[in-house]
């Protein structure tokens, strides 16, 4: 199982790829999400970057043992 702070890391950098980044958080303790008969533990977490000028927000969820991003919401 990969640590909060791991997947943040690499969700981190691939936001940097595109923008710098003004502020990012992610839960320090995974989850239980069940989807129909599939259950894994995730994190979630956002992430805060300027484009054009204006701070977006983004809310991601990663999946505790692989650290892949399950989803990402422009909020």
């Amino acid at each position: 199982m990969m640590s909060s702070d791991e997947i943040l890391n690499q969700v981190k950098a691939a936001f940097q790829r595109e923008a710098p980044i003004e502020g990012a958080w992610i839960s320090t303790h995974p989850s239980e999400r069940r989807q129909f008969a599939i259950k894994n533990l995730v994190y979630y977490g956002g992430i805060t970057r300027r484009e054009d000028d204006s701070l977006v927000q983004y809310e991601f969820m990663a999946d505790a043992k692989t650290g892949s991003v399950l989803s990402v919401n422009r909020l």
